[in-house]
């Protein structure tokens, strides 16, 4: 063990927390998704693996965007757990506490009476986590 770690563990072993405790952090994942083009009908995205470091976390907060050239109806699912999007962009706390080693995507529709197809773009997740409790 080199001096600045030596350093690190003594400071941690000051304030009390085990140095094993693992840290909060985050993710990313722009996951494809097809076009959609039949107004009512679910469109999914591809399943966003989840990375090792987080798999024995929880979902504090997620992140997401995207672009599109008309409006869409979108939920955010793990699995058939789906929670409605309330636009292109946010930042919330849709699934805290929930398990992060659950693979998330994305599902959209075209709201009724829409007759083109729309080009989505720039999809984007950022999932927060922390351990779990």
């Amino acid at each position: 063990m080199n001096w600045r770690a030596m350093q690190i563990a003594v400071l941690v072993a000051s304030f009390g927390v085990p140095p094993c405790t693992a840290a909060p952090g985050s993710w990313a994942a722009s996951p494809e998704v097809p076009r959609p083009a039949v107004a009512g009908r679910i469109y999914r995205s591809a399943i966003v693996a989840v990375p090792e470091r987080a798999a024995a976390q929880e979902i504090r907060r997620v992140a997401w965007h995207w672009r599109a050239g008309a409006a869409l109806q979108a939920w955010l699912c793990q699995r058939e757990h789906c929670r409605k999007l309330p636009g292109r962009r946010g930042r919330e706390a849709l699934f805290n506490g929930r398990p992060a080693a659950i693979p998330l995507h994305f599902r959209f529709r075209l709201p009724a009476g829409k007759t083109r197809a729309v080009d989505i773009s720039q999809l984007s997740l950022v999932v927060e986590y922390g351990m779990a409790r």
